[in-house]
């Protein structure tokens, strides 16, 4: 269990595209990872759409987020 989580929080700021349940190709930075009581992993790439990662199939990471603080 320990091993998922990690994994899952180790795709926080990155740039992906998949798809969940068969739908259209999704694409964004994933910004926020739930682990809910129910052992579900979710994440999101918006403020109100969230995707359960036994769900999502053909992810595939496009970039990283790094945030930089300007001179």
């Amino acid at each position: 269990m320990t091993a998922a989580h990690t994994t899952a929080l180790e795709y926080l700021g990155k740039y992906v595209s998949f798809q969940c349940d068969g739908t259209y190709l999704h694409v964004g930075v994933i910004n926020s990872v739930i682990f809910t009581l129910d052992g579900k992993t979710e994440f999101s790439i918006g403020w109100d759409d969230f995707f359960d990662f036994s769900k999502v199939t053909n992810l595939e990471i496009l970039g990283e987020v790094n945030l930089v603080k300007p001179d």
